[in-house]
């Protein structure tokens, strides 16, 4: 029965209200919306804005850049879809005579990148794919000719922006400077809008010793180091303590500092032992500006930036960061940084009083700061305490260091409310054993979070058998699972790790071999014990360090079997699509890593009887059938399938 005046042969999805339809269109993948753009007329309608709503560029040069404006523009002034892009996306480096380092050119603008998979398979609309292209945070100011010639390349881009009413996030991520010409059409068209840098630096304020001046105009970038590699002063820790502490940012909602130490140069190790000169502010003639080392006392929490996500790595100083941060608006914290048992009592108290009122996803790992004098294992009592007072959480990162015991009080706390669980447990000692991260520990996640969607586990594998067969069994179990990573950890415990044994080598070779067979298998062993279809799955095989000291030759062997792969449902049909991905899949492609591994072979045929008593360790598992022996090896199957290795 339909309605009156409907026609019958309208599928249902084709009789739902036009308004109906773009809501729909808001939660199918991006690269979903080509294919349904296809179905009919009423579709492509409702497809189109989602379709249109990312433009991304990739820049090598201002001719590529032009390129591609006139091929957007050409795309956008169809049917009006100036007005469907939110958000603008730029990675890459412009022509720079000052820039080491090449991008690869690109054939065209990127129309079709919103359909493709980024390097890891992600379905999101992340811009995280941003390549390393070589950026120098201390690099030299540029001439005021050269910001001239830099105004002309991106102009046409600024203009760009100018005509896109819904703009809403520009994220900048090449490697100079912002444009004062891009930053001035943000301003004057898009002054609502917000502007992501995922790299910052205040390349003034790497000054030499015996010249400092004034910050310059155009300069946003940081790094916290107290000096650069040539030896000079970098202010940008100070800088950052201005932006924040006197509120000259309020609009300054996500920050990421990653701390880093420079290398090595007769320069440093003499900055290193010079008396270090005071920052004097941004302009150093002003004596209406206050250095950040004067402000005594501090503002107000309340005039400063109210951040939303607050991210630390590497080398910061995360005492300073508790000290200066409001956290009443935190929403997203990760603290990957050493830090003190100080520094954790601080924030399990403030937690304690509700200090953390906003905050959902929080991301720890556990390690002594680089000058503090803690036992590890000191942290983990402290970090259990802040785990245990911080709301309840739908988002949580765990690194090392925790033992089992807090694990589950933290899942005791927080996981009926998790969405996502990302574990980082890895044991990297020597004498690690089979007693990791087993179904035992996988029930338990699965027992307290039942609306976890997303996890990030480790698993130990054990040359497919039963007990690793479990883990993946009650792992989709899991009801509302959905996406899932898995670190697989091929290393055999040996009792030895400086001079191992012939088994466990064998036994790592086979854990090692994942290929796309395997990875099928291993996607299904998860679906089939599911009660919602995972829709994605990555294998990610650790292939460093898992021989004995004594076999260091073998390395290249376990890049070359020890594959990572992504798994992907695709609807309506649930056909699943297997691809590798990872960094030695480039290298067997342009034969690099062949080519060693020949070496290797070679190598080895003339010194096995010293590492293996004489025995051929690669023929007895997978005997020559294939022309090259490269080419002619094999996952061996999970129980229960046939075939499996009980080595």
């Amino acid at each position: 029965m339909h309605l009156r005046g409907e026609p019958s042969h309208l599928a249902p999805l084709e009789r739902l209200p036009l308004h109906i339809l773009d809501y729909i269109c808001k939660y199918v993948p991006r690269r979903s919306l080509f294919s349904l753009s296809m179905v009919s007329r009423l579709c492509y309608q409702a497809a189109t804005p989602g379709r249109f709503a990312r433009v991304r560029f990739v820049i090598h040069d201002d001719e590529k850049l032009h390129w591609d404006l006139q091929q957007w523009t050409a795309i956008l002034g169809r049917e009006s879809r100036f007005r469907h892009v939110r958000r603008v996306v730029v990675v890459g480096l412009m022509n720079d005579p000052y820039q080491a380092g090449d991008l690869h050119r690109m054939t065209g603008p990127e129309v079709v990148a919103i359909d493709n998979d980024n390097s890891d398979g992600d379905e999101s609309d992340s811009d995280s794919d941003v390549e390393n292209v070589g950026f120098n945070p201390g690099g030299p100011t540029l001439s005021p000719g050269h910001k001239q010639a830099q105004h002309e390349a991106w102009l046409p881009f600024a203009q760009f922006l100018s005509k896109l009413p819904g703009l809403t996030d520009l994220v900048y991520s090449c490697t100079h400077q912002v444009p004062a010409c891009v930053l001035t059409a943000l301003h004057n068209h898009h002054p609502k809008s917000r502007l992501h840098m995922s790299t910052f630096s205040l390349r003034s304020l790497y000054q030499e010793r015996d010249q400092l001046c004034d910050i310059d105009a155009d300069d946003i970038r940081t790094v916290c180091e107290p000096y650069d590699v040539h030896g000079r002063y970098s202010f940008n820790s100070e800088a950052l303590d201005h932006i924040i502490m006197l509120g000259c940012a309020p609009g300054l909602r996500q920050l990421h500092i990653h701390g880093a130490r420079p290398g090595n140069s007769l320069a440093l190790v003499q900055s290193n032992w010079a008396p270090r000169e005071p920052w004097r502010g941004f302009f150093r003639e002003s004596s209406n500006q206050p250095s950040a080392h004067s402000l005594q006392p501090l503002p107000k929490l309340s005039e400063r930036a109210r951040l939303e996500t607050l991210v630390l790595s590497g080398l910061c100083d995360a005492r300073a960061w508790v000290s200066r941060t409001r956290f009443d608006a935190l929403s997203r914290f990760e603290l990957y940084c050493g830090v003190s048992v100080q520094v954790l009592q601080t924030l399990a108290s403030m937690a304690a009083d509700n200090k953390f009122p906003c905050l959902r996803e929080l991301g720890l790992t556990v390690s002594p700061s680089e000058y503090s004098e803690s036992d590890p294992a000191s942290l983990e009592q402290p970090a259990g305490l802040f785990l245990q007072a911080v709301p309840p959480l739908r988002a949580l990162t765990l690194g090392d260091c925790f033992s089992r015991h807090t694990f589950t009080t933290v899942l005791f706390r927080h996981g009926q409310s998790l969405h996502k669980l990302h574990l980082y447990l890895d044991s990297d000692d020597d004498e690690h054993d089979d007693a990791g991260f087993d179904a035992g520990w996988v029930r338990e996640i699965q027992q307290r979070c039942p609306r976890l969607e997303d996890v990030r586990l480790p698993v130990r594998r054990r040359q497919g058998g039963a007990e690793e067969v479990a883990v993946y069994q009650t792992l989709g179990q899991l009801p509302r699972l959905r996406r899932a990573t898995l670190l697989l950890d091929p290393r055999a415990p040996r009792s030895d790790p400086l001079t191992g044994d012939v088994g466990g080598v064998r036994k790592t070779l086979v854990n090692l071999a994942v290929d796309e067979q395997l990875a099928r298998a291993i996607f299904w062993a998860i679906s089939s014990a599911a009660t919602a279809p995972l829709q994605r799955l990555r294998l990610e095989t650790r292939v460093e360090d898992v021989f004995a000291e004594r076999y260091w030759e073998l390395q290249d062997w376990a890049r070359w079997i020890g594959r990572s792969w992504v798994c992907t449902r695709r609807e309506p049909l649930g056909e699943v699509v297997v691809r590798e991905i990872g960094d030695n899949k480039a290298k067997r492609e342009v034969g690099n890593l062949g080519d060693e591994l020949q070496v290797l072979r070679d190598e080895l045929e003339q010194f096995e009887y010293d590492l293996f008593d004489g025995t051929d360790v690669w023929n007895e598992l997978w005997p020559r059938r294939a022309e090259d022996w490269r080419d002619d090896w094999h996952s061996f199957p999970l129980s229960g399938s046939g075939g499996r290795y009980d080595g």
